[in-house]
């Protein structure tokens, strides 16, 4: 601007010589001046785009050889891959070499075992031939009745018929001496023989010296030792001896009752091996009720969860009791499974009754559950411990500052939300239980009867956590432990998760009524109350035409503009209806309405009324829940967006 100006004062004071040579080549010489600036632009420019077009094929450059070196990477590893892959397949192609001498191994233990089953049907032919031989009339002369005395050569297999009786008993004393040793004895040889663990008759049989089927009290004897030290059939600390046996024989029911035979008294094996099947078990009506068995495996699943047994190896130990008869018997086993686990004499006693009695029916009264491992226990925790603090002011006048029993402590963990569940809060009320010392003789310990609440209230503090739990600060994440440490110096939430804040944000003029209490199902309405709620309705009515009547007046009339202009307004209909819109997003005065009666305060929950602190005044509660809301005001946003949208419009 400077040159031109110049110029054009240059040119003025030689306004007498353009004529002149000089002032020719002078412009001459400016043009040229011009279209070399001209070209030194377009050069500059040309020079700008290839330097942007270098740098661009640079980066491209670069990303190519990054693909380039990734695409690399991957072929190598691709190449790792198939050699593997080789490798597996030479392993499957000698596998597929090997089964054709297993196919060939297959045929031949084939062939062998259809030739043994040849010669088993053979030699089942053969005894069957040879049975046929022999007349019943030579057995039945050879051998006396099962009953009767003297010796035979061949065993007599016929039954006593008082066996068959409906009411047949093993022992003389019926029900009444079901807790006498002949009738553990006879109970235990019954679960052994109905679980599979034995053949009772062939048991009795090898001690049968001269094959009559009876037996003697000295071979009883044997047989009896036999079985226990095999099978541990019978109760422990039972007395072996002849003599024992001999008061053992002597308990047996009239049909069941050795015949003498010359000096001694033998036993019909038959008959007592279908008389020990007779044998009652513990009538179903006779142990704990169902009230009892569910407390009972409660306090078994609490104790269980305690000390880290699952549920499977519960239940695997149980059924261990009935399918091995032991000589402790299932109510001492049961026993002494509580006392490895911590439950009380009382209940296992209760658990043992009910297992003898109602044997795979008690597996149904079993709770479910699962046992955490100690990370995931230090997990759980810290993450509870997390939601306390975040929510403390809410949280900690629930929990108090002494003990609270598991069902306060649920009450309390369901106020968080519902993503804690019934589990991970009693597995949190077993963390966080309330110790008992280990006094001499104190019963041990089933589900927990209280919760350590001010331990978990000293938790929330800075370092409290590391302070009152240090096993599960040890097993935690870090970030986990450092998350905890920023909640508890953090101020705290007021309103807890899905519930809704105490005081709402809606202005007085929307409603100018307080809201009605909710509907319940009760009783019709009598004439004057629906006379009555028709007025409150026709006086609501009349009060919102009002406020709408006010607002329409006190709207401002529209611009001049517009009323000078009507052809303008009338060629563009579009453009007049756009203007209309923007006028009425300006913000307006707003009418004042009419005082309305203040609403009713709401009622307070129980949540807020225990949170409340008792020195503070109603109007410093108010002003503290509205500086900690969350929860942002729709009509106020809508105003400030409106505000905002008209400011820009002015400015433009």
């Amino acid at each position: 601007m400077e040159t031109k100006g110049k110029a054009n004062e240059w040119a003025e004071a030689n306004a007498g010589q353009r004529d002149t040579c000089t002032f020719a080549e002078s412009e001459q010489q400016q043009r040229k001046a011009k279209q070399l600036c001209s070209k030194i632009v377009e050069v500059e420019n040309e020079i700008t785009r290839s330097q942007q077009k270098l740098v661009t094929l640079q980066d491209e450059r670069s990303r190519l050889e990054q693909a380039a070196r990734e695409h690399e990477e991957q072929v190598e590893k691709l190449r790792g891959k198939r050699g593997e892959i080789e490798r597996q397949k030479e392993q499957c192609e000698q596998r597929l070499a090997g089964l054709g001498d297993v196919v060939r191994a297959h045929g031949q233990l084939k062939q062998e075992c259809e030739e043994l089953f040849q010669q088993l049907a053979k030699v089942r032919s053969e005894v069957k031939s040879q049975d046929a031989i022999v007349s019943p009339s030579s057995r039945s002369s050879s051998s006396p009745r099962a009953g009767g005395g003297g010796k035979a050569a061949t065993a007599d297999w016929r039954l006593d018929p008082r066996l068959l009786a409906p009411n047949f008993q093993p022992l003389t004393g019926g029900f009444s001496g079901a807790q006498t040793e002949a009738a553990l004895i006879l109970r235990q040889l019954r679960l052994a023989s109905e679980v599979g663990q034995l053949s009772l008759i062939r048991a009795l049989q090898t001690q049968d010296a001269d094959g009559d089927g009876r037996l003697s009290a000295p071979e009883l004897a044997r047989a009896l030792q036999l079985l226990a030290a095999e099978v541990p059939v019978l109760p422990q600390g039972a007395d072996l001896s002849e003599a024992a046996v001999s008061r053992f024989l002597a308990a047996l029911s009239p049909g069941l009752a050795p015949e003498p035979e010359g000096s001694s008294s033998t036993l019909a094996i038959v008959d007592f091996a279908l008389a020990v099947q007779m044998q009652p078990m513990p009538l179903a009506g006779s142990g704990p009720s169902d009230d009892e068995l569910s407390s009972a495996c409660n306090s078994l699943a609490w104790a269980c969860r305690r000390v880290g047994m699952h549920e499977r190896e519960l239940r695997r130990r149980l059924a261990s009791c009935l399918q091995v008869p032991s000589e402790l018997g299932p109510e001492a086993q049961v026993a002494q499974l509580g006392s490895e686990i911590g439950l009380s004499p009382a209940e296992a006693a209760v658990l043992g009754e009910g297992l003898l009695v109602r044997r795979e029916g008690l597996a149904a009264l079993l709770p479910s559950w699962h046992c955490l491992s100690d990370k995931s226990q230090a997990s759980l925790l810290v993450r509870f411990i997390h939601d306390l603090t975040t929510f403390r002011d809410t949280m900690v006048p629930l929990l108090g500052e002494g003990t609270i029993s598991l069902d306060e402590f649920m009450q309390v963990g369901e106020q968080l939300g519902s993503h804690w569940s019934t589990e991970d809060l009693e597995e949190l009320a077993l963390i966080a239980e309330v110790v008992a010392k280990a006094d001499a003789g104190a019963e041990a310990r089933g589900m927990p009867s209280t919760v350590d609440a001010a331990r978990l209230v000293r938790a929330l503090a800075p370092g409290g956590l590391s302070a009152e739990f240090p096993a599960a600060s040890r097993a935690c994440l870090p970030d986990a432990l450092a998350a905890c440490e920023a909640a508890a110096k953090a101020p705290s939430r007021k309103h807890l998760p899905g519930k809704a804040p105490v005081s709402t944000a809606v202005p007085v003029a929307e409603r100018p009524f307080p809201p009605s209490a909710p509907t319940q199902p009760t009783a019709a309405p009598s004439a004057p109350q629906q006379q009555q709620q028709q007025q409150q309705q026709e006086l609501q009515q009349q009060q919102q035409q009002q406020a709408q009547q006010q607002q329409q007046q006190q709207q401002p009339p529209p611009p001049p503009q517009q009323q000078q202009q009507p052809q303008q307004q009338a060629a563009s209909p579009p453009q007049q209806q756009e203007e209309q819109e923007e006028q009425q997003q300006q913000p307006q005065p707003q009418p004042t309405p009419p005082p309305a009666p203040p609403p009713p305060p709401p009622p307070a929950s129980p949540e807020r009324a225990r949170s409340s602190s008792p020195g503070k005044k109603p109007e410093e509660e108010a002003a503290e829940d509205e500086s900690y809301d969350e929860d942002f005001d729709e009509d106020e946003f809508a105003e400030e967006s409106v505000e905002e949208a008209s400011g820009e419009e002015d400015e433009d």
